[in-house]
């Protein structure tokens, strides 16, 4: 198995703020500000040890973090009112959709699909699940036909969104992990609610994210 550089840091920074933020709340009511200095001088004497393991375990909790990214997918969806491939053959708009040609990509994809009850549906009557298979046939006309360079153009997409998931779910822990303490008066409030207002730019950010990675695969899979 050949891991590559993007595998380790979308996995090694989320699992990294997950882990720290764990760590700070279940310490958080248990530490002694007279003892803070003696233990800063035992790790300073383990520091390569503890940076190694710590290296280790954001890698293996932020790939527990891209299950979880994946598993709550359809609850994300939902949030951003509908699949990236629905959202962008339901609106025209040219940041979010495919503009003027939204139409004509549509009704390609509908005559590429073996489904051949789609042909006969008129756009605004497709539901969540056909989205699903037209977006899975520009994927897969995408990957037949498209260039060299397409095919990695669509594979970075596909990253910039993976990590954008995966960081938003590291937000989302640590924002309930802030909220515990401060619930506890362990934290002051304004932490969580600061950490609250990034959730939702994450949020956002992985929105666009997702949609430009759709995006990406219906133009392959029609220009190609």
């Amino acid at each position: 198995m050949q891991l590559k550089l993007f595998d380790i840091f979308s996995s090694v920074i989320p699992g990294a703020l997950v882990l720290c933020c764990v760590f700070f709340t279940s310490i958080a009511n248990q530490l002694q500000p007279e003892l803070i200095e003696q233990k800063i001088s035992i790790y300073k004497d383990v520091s390569a040890i503890l940076t190694a393991v710590f290296i280790v375990a954001s890698y293996l909790t932020g790939y527990i973090i891209h299950a979880i990214g994946s598993w709550i997918e359809p609850i994300l969806w939902k949030t951003w009112g509908g699949r990236p491939s629905q959202i962008i053959l339901s609106n025209n708009s040219p940041r979010l959709g495919l503009g003027n040609e939204t139409n004509s990509i549509l009704n390609w994809l509908k005559s590429q699909s073996s489904d051949s009850h789609l042909t006969g549906l008129e756009n605004k009557d497709l539901k969540p699940e056909d989205f699903r298979h037209l977006f899975q046939v520009a994927k897969n006309l995408a990957l037949k036909k498209g260039s060299a360079n397409f095919i990695k153009r669509m594979e970075e997409f596909n990253n910039s969104y993976v990590f954008s998931r995966n960081i938003l779910v590291a937000f989302l822990i640590t924002f309930f992990c802030a909220s515990y303490l401060a619930w506890n008066k362990i934290m002051v409030i304004s932490f969580p609610v600061l950490l609250l207002f990034s959730v939702i730019i994450v949020w956002w950010r992985a929105r666009d994210r997702a949609i430009f990675y759709s995006r990406e695969i219906m133009a392959a899979g029609y220009y190609s």
